[in-house]
């Protein structure tokens, strides 16, 4: 088995899941990633494999005589035309990946090749031709979503040629997986293949006590109230409105941001926000956590802040990790109403939903989670969460999937019952 993903896979835990998990029935495991997981998360299972290829970077050439087709000249007709070209010559980012993932395995035999999320179709469908191997798709995210295109016109005909192709691959592929059942839905409707197998970013059995470590970066005491925000910082995510909410609430509540903020200048504008409501010293962000750690690390807050909002399709689908590592945590969590998010918080009873973008909504919410009796109750519900919704119990049909593949079985997402199935 080989699991290819054209990015950076350091902090990524659901390939180094499945890998583990099918590494535990027998099986061997490569993962190759322009960049991969600390080897001490694989826990000194030998039958998986992490490759690191480095970034692919298109060709400086290329992109020129891109941009000054599309850029200076405006031909449009012209510049999707040498899209297509160099996306066909393997001179864009996939396929530069796919060059460097066939260098990498030079001689080696899979019999399944997954391939995590749409960019890493060009390096599967090369890899799966070569070893006459069985070929699964890993939609974690809407594929193909032009509402995420680059900025620049010479990188988004780019990438529009690249999306084709991969379309295509992923229509023919052998089987889909995905991370919840709005995704599933999308694909059956959108591209007619069979229906994907649902596979959750459970987090690893365990129960994590406070490290104490969160508190102590932040420097707040035992007293103070904390509101985690655990993702990138970016528009869409909804930190805006967390901010905005602690102008809503008393003092001793304060409000944590735990993630990157890839867009330049954008936390910056956090802190200008943070001060102008007069909470700027209620405001902290947080140093970041390998994923192994944060169970442990933000069992420390109080309460789990999940303000995304539903402007962009990828967003409004989503079921993100930090919702299960919240869980995990064992905190409370109150979110806003998005389908896959609602549908867990609901069926567990794990906090409360607030309207999007509404901070006085937010606070409210917080204010009722908070109230001793309402908050005992929250935990529990979020306690038994915890314990039923693993990864281990999870991943069984996963194995089962991807080794009824490698038997030449026809492929029929597993069906789903009790707990699992919500």
């Amino acid at each position: 088995m080989c699991i290819l993903a054209c990015k950076d896979l350091s902090l990524n835990m659901r390939t180094i899941r499945q890998a583990r998990s099918l590494a535990r029935a027998g099986h061997r495991v490569t993962v190759v990633g322009s960049a991969v997981p600390d080897a001490r998360l694989a826990r000194g299972d030998k039958a998986v494999n992490l490759i690191a290829t480095g970034t692919p970077r298109s060709s400086l050439l290329m992109m020129n005589g891109l941009w000054l087709r599309g850029g200076f000249l405006r031909e449009d007709a012209a510049l999707h035309r040498a899209a297509e070209s160099a996306v066909a010559a393997g001179c864009s980012r996939g396929g530069l990946f796919a060059r460097r993932v066939m260098n990498h395995l030079a001689g080696r035999s899979f019999h399944v090749v997954q391939a995590h999320f749409d960019r890493a179709l060009l390096a599967a469908s090369v890899l799966s031709r070569r070893n006459g191997a069985k070929l699964v798709f890993d939609a974690v995210e809407v594929p193909f979503d032009e509402e995420m295109l680059p900025r620049t016109r010479s990188a988004r005909a780019v990438r529009l040629a690249e999306i084709r192709r991969e379309a295509e691959i992923a229509r023919h592929a052998d089987g889909w997986i995905t991370v919840n059942e709005s995704l599933a839905d999308a694909a059956v409707e959108r591209f007619g293949v069979v229906r994907p197998m649902v596979l959750r970013n459970f987090q690893d059995k365990g129960r994590w006590a406070s490290d104490g470590r969160l508190r102590s970066d932040i420097g707040v005491t035992r007293e103070a109230r904390i509101l985690l925000h655990l993702n990138t910082m970016r528009r869409g995510e909804g930190i805006e409105t967390a901010i905005d909410a602690l102008a809503h609430l008393p003092a001793a509540f304060h409000l944590v941001a735990l993630g990157p903020a890839p867009e330049r200048g954008f936390l910056r504008s956090m802190r200008r926000r943070a001060e102008a409501l007069g909470v700027a010293k209620r405001f902290h962000v947080a140093p970041l956590q390998p994923p192994h750690a944060i169970p442990a690390y933000i069992a420390g807050a109080d309460i789990g802040i999940i303000a995304r909002e539903g402007g962009l399709q990828n967003l409004r689908l989503s079921l993100p990790n930090r919702l299960f590592q919240m869980i995990a945590a064992r905190l409370p969590v109150v979110a806003t109403p998005l389908p896959e998010i609602a549908r867990i918080l609901r069926s567990w009873r794990l906090g409360l939903l607030f309207e999007q973008s509404d901070a006085a909504s937010l606070a409210a919410s917080v204010r009722k989670v908070i109230e001793p009796s309402a908050l005992r109750r929250f935990k529990d519900a979020v306690d038994k969460a915890a314990c039923a919704l693993t990864w281990e119990e999870e991943s069984v049909a996963y194995v089962r999937f991807i080794e009824q593949l490698a038997g030449g079985e026809p492929i029929r997402a597993p069906e789903m019952s009790g707990i699992a199935a919500l």
